[in-house]
């Protein structure tokens, strides 16, 4: 079966328009109309509908990739609303308060439609900061509380502090206060992250029926694509006793920069053993233990 890498993060239009995500859109436009239509939407009740949600999602994962995607080149505003928020169907999850958020903003400024090829780049910006905003007021949205360890170099902490800041994450002082324990970069196998992506391994990180979301180690999550009829496990999903602490090296910060996008731990989760008492930095998830699908 050949297999073709999304080269970008523009969605996925077929999933977004699929029956069962329609279906869970329609659970969140049934939440919205108990808890927030009337006070929020207006006359935009009647037209709020699951296929309205659906353009409106994919509208604003298209914007996200042109304007605040890898080839931003640094220069985006803000970082991408991460992709977990717009696959979060449950009510009153992370879609839902985008959703919602999108219908304030509109209201609050006086917008005839909201539509965003009728509105100028920087007004669609504002609209994302208002997004971003009550994503991290509702406790939908978490950003990393780093702790940058003191063995990665002077001149890199203080390039990865920046990065962190600049993308509304924190730097911890004291180890036990950060979420994401932040080791140099990889010194075993460096190249490991540019073969992986040169051969484009994948592992299974959701499955839908036959249909299977795959991500490639090393992109971003706005990356996955959907594939069907495809015969593949699972990834293992972490057990009970994951306390929500990341040990992962450098690499995860800097290529959240290149993407912009905070990118997905577990491509950088390294042997936190090796990394505390000989000052070797090796992924975890080494080639050999991998449950993968080449493609």
């Amino acid at each position: 079966m050949s297999i073709i890498r999304q080269k970008d993060g523009h969605p996925n239009i077929k999933f977004f328009e699929s029956i069962e995500t329609l279906n869970q859109f329609d659970t969140i436009r049934k939440a919205l109309q108990k808890k927030e239509l009337k006070k929020i939407f207006g006359d935009d009740q009647h037209h709020l509908t699951k296929d309205t949600i659906a353009q409106l999602v994919i509208q604003l994962l298209h914007f996200q990739e042109d304007h605040l995607g890898k080839q931003s080149n640094g220069s985006a505003p803000l970082i991408r609303i991460p992709m977990e928020c717009f696959l979060d169907f449950r009510e009153s999850g992370a879609l839902y308060t985008i959703i919602l958020s999108c219908y304030e903003y509109k209201n609050n400024n006086n917008w005839k439609k909201l539509d965003l090829s009728t509105h100028n780049r920087n007004e669609v910006i504002k609209l994302f900061q208002h997004i971003q905003k009550s994503l991290i007021e509702r406790n939908v949205l978490t950003l990393p509380i780093c702790y940058l360890r003191p063995d990665i170099d002077k001149r890199l902490q203080t390039q990865l502090k920046q990065i962190i800041e600049k993308n509304n994450g924190t730097v911890a002082e004291k180890e036990e206060d950060a979420d994401h324990i932040v080791y140099p970069p990889i010194t075993e196998n460096p190249r490991e992250i540019d073969i992986e992506r040169e051969n484009e391994v994948v592992r299974v990180v959701e499955k839908r029926g036959k249909d299977c979301r795959l991500h490639y180690w090393f992109y971003p999550d706005s990356f996955d694509i959907w594939v069907s009829n495809i015969d593949a496990e699972e990834s293992e999903k972490r057990d009970d006793t994951f306390q929500g602490i990341w040990h992962v090296a450098a690499n995860w910060i800097l290529d959240a920069a290149e993407f912009n996008e905070w990118m997905n731990e577990e491509d950088y989760e390294i042997d936190e053993d090796l990394g505390r008492d000989q000052g070797r930095i090796k992924l975890k998830n080494c080639v050999a233990g991998r449950k993968t699908l080449s493609v």
